[in-house]
């Protein structure tokens, strides 16, 4: 029988991207050189563990969905594309925060955008893999999205500040 793909793996990937999330934003709220680039970072990690504790419950209460695979080892090959895509070793991980903040706050605001774009090319795939009857699963994912975008938004007005 063909693997299936289940969007409890997906939602926990999502769990672990927000706490990296919270974890960069949260170092650079404590060492980024300009104070704005703190204030932002520190309200973005307060968010991304907002994010964290949502997905969390949406584990607990999604129900079985499983969509078949279309050929064997989909659904890992798929996976293993979306988890390349990920900005935050998890090995070393200290090691890579402190070097992206010694090279300075631009370069971490340029790794913290392409963050959030994985970010959110993940959380849109969760989304499409929610089934339409979970309306309240759908919502707190589409709202998590727009929150996520935001961060881009804000991400990319404080890079333009700081050239």
């Amino acid at each position: 029988m063909a693997n299936l793909f289940d969007v409890r793996e997906m939602l926990k990937m999502a769990v672990r991207e927000e706490q990296a999330g919270y974890d960069y934003y949260l170092f650079l709220s404590q060492n980024a050189r300009a104070e704005e680039v703190r204030n932002l970072t520190g309200r973005i990690a307060d968010m991304e563990k907002y994010h964290e504790k949502l997905f969390t419950g949406l584990l607990d209460s999604l129900e079985d969905y499983q969509p078949t695979e279309n050929y064997p080892g989909e659904y890992e090959s798929y996976l293993n594309a979306l988890m390349e895509g990920r900005m935050f070793p998890e090995e070393n991980k200290a090691e890579f925060m402190i070097e992206a903040a010694q090279k300075g706050d631009l370069t971490a605001i340029n790794i913290a955008l392409m963050f959030e774009r994985s970010t959110l090319l993940l959380f849109r795939e969760i989304e499409n893999f929610v089934p339409e009857k979970n309306l309240k699963t759908r919502e707190i994912i589409k709202k998590i999205i727009t929150e996520e975008k935001q961060h881009l938004i804000d991400l990319s007005v404080m890079k333009n500040k700081l050239r």
